[in-house]
């Protein structure tokens, strides 16, 4: 995805080891998760979607600025995200399984989960196992490093020129 390298690796209030999950299991984050995490800044139930939509419609004009449209995006959200109090499921497997500087020791975390994890980690792991067993290791091994090189860039515009050397290579 166009960006990815960039924005991947600060989900989470900056938190890489998330990104990294994302990036090489391609997990979905839906509803209220978006906003907890911190990839949306705000999640809006549906039933109070279209009253958004009409009052932004009925307030905007040229004076309308973000901050604008931030007060009236709240006065409708279910959740808002907070730097300080962040989460993201499976947060803490996560955390134990993807703090790695190679895909050979992201599977080793991962069996050493699945001999010695709880019955609900054993579940997660061999269903995170399944996904990358069937993706293509050179693509984990681009993610990894995309990710890697993606924290430590100063702008979105350097995430892109990265991703374009990688797709002319």
């Amino acid at each position: 995805d166009v960006g990815a390298t960039w924005w991947l690796p600060r989900v989470c209030n900056n938190d890489n080891k998330v990104g990294l999950f994302l990036g090489l299991t391609g997990d979905r984050v839906k509803g209220k998760d978006l906003a907890y995490s911190g990839i949306a800044t705000h999640y809006v139930p549906k039933e109070k979607f279209e009253i958004l939509k009409k009052e932004i419609i009925e307030k905007s004009n040229r004076d309308t600025n973000l901050q604008n449209l931030r007060e009236i995006v709240q006065a409708y959200s279910e959740v808002t995200f907070s730097p300080e109090n962040y989460t993201f499921p499976n947060i803490d497997e996560i955390h134990r399984t993807f703090s790695i500087d190679s895909m050979e020791e992201l599977h080793n975390r991962l069996s050493l989960m699945l001999e010695n994890g709880s019955d609900s980690e054993k579940l997660w792991t061999k269903k995170i196992l399944n996904t990358l067993n069937k993706a293509s290791q050179i693509s984990q091994a681009i993610v990894l490093e995309q990710i890697k090189r993606g924290i430590n860039l100063k702008s979105i515009e350097d995430a892109y020129n990265l991703e374009a050397q990688l797709v002319a290579a």
